[in-house]
């Protein structure tokens, strides 16, 4: 069996989240049509960790997550919306997440908390 270097596939997973972690929300509901609303936009991301046991089993997979961005940008209420295949890759991607960092969401310039903010992250195995 072919074990990859740790680096490569920290490497490969650092470009799948920034092809990925474009999260997309809802504007928040308490804004009215006259207000100016700037979505929340990501300022530093880390690559999520390829667990181990997949890893060595050569799994790939996903997780639909979905959280809040604070006014202060950190991430909270993470939640797994969906993944596949289950038990491998959760605990990672929250983790990931987790450490997230947003430029705040504006209404009329100030910073609110944002809720529905959803993220995609794939788990591929470099060739």
């Amino acid at each position: 069996m072919c074990r990859l270097p740790t680096e490569i596939v920290r490497i490969f997973l650092a470009w799948m989240l920034a092809l990925s972690a474009g999260a997309c929300a809802t504007p928040d509901e308490s804004a009215t049509p006259a207000d100016k609303v700037t979505n929340a936009k990501i300022v530093y991301r880390l690559a999520p960790a390829y667990p181990a046991e997949a890893l060595a089993k050569r799994i790939e997979g996903w997780v639909h997550l979905s959280f809040t961005v604070t006014k202060d940008g950190r991430t909270r209420n993470i939640r797994v919306i969906g993944s596949d295949p289950p038990g491998y890759f959760e605990e990672s991607a929250i983790d990931a997440v987790s450490r997230l960092r947003y430029q705040p969401e504006l209404i009329n310039g100030k910073p609110v908390d944002a809720d529905d903010y959803k993220v995609l992250l794939r788990y591929t195995l470099p060739e």
